[in-house]
């Protein structure tokens, strides 16, 4: 395992599946195996696979930070679209979002993958810390996303906060809702 950990195989597929086709070829032309051989069920490197696509992603000619948070905003309606019932028992946006440490680490495994946590919260906001090992950009499309799909909330704002702890990049996405 690298030192960026692994990501399940089923996460590498869907992100394939949601890009455009300039980032899709460009990613699985630095793909250590070719996208059709991935497994659902399979562990694979992370510097290896995934960050083909964030990298592609995070290039500027296909949207840069914009780019990465409209995948990121993909994930969870294209996974309610095939699997509605993996959101069964998840009441509301909020909860969803609360989650999402455990769904982390449900997907990706390895000693140096970091985590995302609530850092404070109030009836009409959340302050989410992210520290994971994929580009913040792309954890806050995902959180976008979970309000678009989860409507009981509706997020009137939301931004991300570049900052170092201890020495080492993190951020903090800032939402509000109602």
């Amino acid at each position: 395992m690298g030192s960026k950990g692994e990501i399940l195989g089923r996460f590498i597929i869907l992100v394939d599946s949601i890009v455009s086709g300039g980032v899709q070829r460009a990613a699985r032309g630095k793909l250590s195996i070719p996208v059709a051989k991935i497994q659902h069920d399979q562990w694979y490197n992370n510097e290896a696979t995934f960050n083909a696509y964030l990298n592609g992603l995070a290039k500027k000619l296909f949207g840069g930070k914009r780019g990465l948070q409209k995948v990121g905003r993909k994930i969870l309606p294209t996974i309610h679209a095939i699997t509605p019932e993996q959101l069964e028992g998840i009441p509301d946006a909020i909860t969803a979002v609360k989650m999402l440490d455990a769904l982390f680490h449900q997907n990706n495994r390895g000693d140096d993958i970091g985590g995302d946590w609530i850092e404070d919260e109030t009836p009409t906001s959340l302050t989410f810390k992210d520290n994971s090992h994929h580009n913040t950009h792309f954890v806050h499309g995902i959180i976008e996303g979970i309000f678009d799909v989860l409507t009981t909330h509706k997020l009137t704002k939301s931004k991300v906060v570049q900052l170092k702890e201890d020495g080492k990049d993190c951020s903090i996405i800032k939402l509000e809702f109602v």
